[in-house]
């Protein structure tokens, strides 16, 4: 004969592994993006998050910018940033 608190308690664990394994869909605004691209980026939105250095700092194919700081170092790469 079964309890009406363990049956209460399987329904429960029930539920909760059917919410526990159900597929999420998570949007993120973060990531790595080519270098070529980031003119397509919404600047705005990124200065409203914390941005302030302009695009052509970060990636500048006819001058210096920060892939310039980029190194070969044994094999590996670096950077040096100031």
């Amino acid at each position: 004969m079964t309890s009406k608190y363990s049956r209460a308690g399987a329904l429960f664990l029930s539920v909760l592994l059917l919410v526990g394994v159900a597929p999420l869909s998570v949007l993120g605004d973060e990531g790595m993006f080519l270098p070529d691209t980031l003119g397509e980026l919404p600047i705005k939105k990124l200065q409203q998050l914390g941005l302030k250095i302009p695009i052509t700092d970060i990636y500048n194919p006819n001058g210096p910018s920060i892939k310039d700081a980029v190194v070969i170092v044994d094999g590996g790469t670096g950077e040096f940033l100031v």
